[in-house]
């Protein structure tokens, strides 16, 4: 009874092995072909770099002196476009308008100019 039990326990602890192994050969396969194929994704994950996504819950609309706030999410599909079109709106920099002291920090460096 002994022996058969130690060679269950050994043929057990053998197949295991095998798979753990196995497991390990089709993660290294994978990672292989990983930077091979998207080698993007590959630096990503060697750096650490994930991006996390934006997830719009809810939206305040204000017109005509009122402000309402929208947390339905079939109205937010009908209405998220009005927030990112005024997000696209052109913005008013005043790069025309800086003063002499910024104006000079600003322009290009020549090469007789000291740094």
């Amino acid at each position: 009874m002994l022996g058969i039990g130690t060679y269950i326990k050994q043929e057990a602890k053998a197949l295991r092995v095998q798979q753990e192994v196995k497991l390990m050969m089709e993660q290294i396969d994978r990672r292989a072909a990983m930077i091979q194929d998207n080698q993007t994704r590959m630096l990503n994950s060697l750096l650490n770099r994930y991006k996390e996504k934006l997830v719009i819950d809810r939206i305040v609309l204000t017109a005509h002196n009122s402000t309402r706030l929208i947390t339905d999410p079939e109205e937010l599909l009908r209405t998220c476009h009005l927030q990112y079109d005024a997000l696209k709106k052109k913005r008013i920099h005043g790069f025309d308008n800086l003063t002499p002291e910024w104006q000079q920090t600003y322009d290009p460096i020549s090469s007789g100019r000291p740094i």
